[in-house]
């Protein structure tokens, strides 16, 4: 079946649903005030067509964003008459974007529905589309390969659970991703599952993840030492940071906090929520479960903190990276919750600190492995056994220290993906990285 009719029967099949999804979305927290905008309005209504194309760039969250920074800056200081266009799903996202690169344009993604895509594709005229992780957008990538859009996805992985649920997609997924020009696989797991779904054997490589090279310029001593009197954080004081916890996990988090600091009054800790949406619910959880002890809890989004901290919580976008070098010990959350495969444990890594993770590690299996293989990170099951980790790593420095040493040369040796990308994008003759300027495939 040709991908033309399979895009006429997508919208045919999603035409009766699209209404119902609208109001949906309106009344949802997460996408609240973001409906306009991904039907073309709002933020949208300043791209105007061009004559030159554009390079388009979608990340689906401050995560996948920040994991494909290193190549985008790489691309910005090589890409000097293009604009680039960037979108998110999710305003925390398109913020980050903001933020980071702020001389291009930054959206929210339209509804994956056949007239949106279609204005979408109109207004950026894309010559070339660069996608991190795994946002498989059907009609967006139909309507690449008919506008003859050179794809890529960069950091490409598929967890095991979207693995199952894309299965039941391949009729519609095995000729969508059989015309993507490059996937760049984190791991050859992910490489497998991109050709179980159709996609081309010549046309998928295993690169890593461009994410790790995001920690390789010089740490800012000033910055780190400024960041630490704001939030409170004391050199004599031993720290830990629990990073990207969920809701469900903090539970766990806090009862072994709590425990450490029967046998560690002096402990400080960073709390770091990964949900945007729900920081204020996630907060009032932590408050309610520290009331009655005798601990000082302070929010970072309230500005510098004061008087003695015990724990920070942190409500920020963009600094729980930098706080893990604050840290002795690290909890990296996501492992404890079904279905989400674990948050990245190479971040606390990166700084020679030793992490913890709960059983459901899925996204990260190879980076999980090679830390238990190495004594730099543990899989705990329970709060009891994130206490006795935390205990035995704080008790004995050294021990901590040495375990903080093989986690940053893990992390180490998983450097380098940036720059593999971009080789194979020149070597592909693909837009972005031409001497000219000018892709010399697609962009015509």
């Amino acid at each position: 079946m040709k991908l033309w009719i399979r895009t006429l029967l997508l919208f045919l099949l999603t035409l009766p649903v699209f209404p119902l999804l609208l109001v949906y979305a309106a009344f949802q927290r997460k996408l609240k005030g973001t409906v306009m905008e991904r039907c073309l309005f709002g933020d949208w209504r300043v791209l105007h067509r061009g004559k030159a194309q554009r390079v388009w760039v979608h990340a689906a969250s401050v995560g996948e964003f920040l994991g494909v920074l290193p190549l985008l800056k790489r691309l910005e200081s090589e890409l000097t008459r293009h604009q680039v266009v960037m979108t998110a799903t999710s305003k925390a996202g398109k913020a980050e974007m903001r933020k980071h690169l702020p001389r291009h344009l930054s959206l929210l993604l339209p509804v994956d529905f056949l007239p949106l895509m279609l204005g979408a594709f109109f207004k950026v005229r894309p010559g070339l589309l660069l996608i991190a992780e795994t946002e498989i957008w059907p009609t967006m990538l139909i309507l690449a390969h008919l506008t003859k859009t050179p794809v890529v996805f960069v950091n490409a992985r598929i967890s095991d659970y979207a693995f199952s649920g894309y299965q039941r997609m391949q009729w519609l997924l095995r000729p969508v991703l059989a015309q993507v020009t490059l996937i760049c696989a984190q791991s050859e797991t992910d490489r497998a599952r991109f050709l179980a779904l159709g996609a081309l054997a010549d046309n998928v490589i295993v690169t890593g993840s461009t994410k790790y090279d995001s920690g390789q310029a010089e740490v800012d001593t000033g910055a780190l030492s400024r960041l630490a009197l704001e939030i409170g954080i004391e050199d004599s004081r031993p720290c830990f940071v629990a990073g990207s916890v969920r809701m469900g996990e903090e539970d766990v988090v806090l009862s072994a906090f709590l425990a450490l600091r029967e046998k560690i009054p002096g402990v400080q800790m960073i709390f770091a929520p990964r949900q945007v949406e729900l920081f204020d619910a996630m907060f009032e959880k932590v408050r309610h479960r520290l009331d009655g002890a005798t601990i000082n809890l302070q929010r970072r989004s309230a500005g510098a903190c004061k008087g003695n901290v015990d724990v920070i919580f942190l409500d920020t976008i963009g600094e729980l990276s930098r706080c893990y070098a604050f840290a002795d010990v690290a909890f990296v959350g996501g492992g404890f919750i079904p279905g989400i495969g674990g948050h990245n444990p190479l971040e606390p890594a990166m700084h020679a600190v030793p992490v913890t993770f709960g059983p459901e590690m899925n996204n990260f299996r190879d980076a999980v492995a090679a830390l238990v293989a190495e004594g730099a990170g543990v899989t705990v099951a329970n709060a009891e056994e994130l206490q006795n980790c935390l205990l035995r790593w704080f008790a004995d420095r050294s021990f901590a220290v040495q375990a903080g040493e093989r986690a940053q040369g893990i992390w180490r040796n998983n450097l380098g993906a940036t720059e593999i990308v971009s080789n194979e994008l020149r070597e592909r003759g693909l837009c972005v990285l031409s001497s000219s300027g000018v892709s010399n495939r697609g962009c015509q």
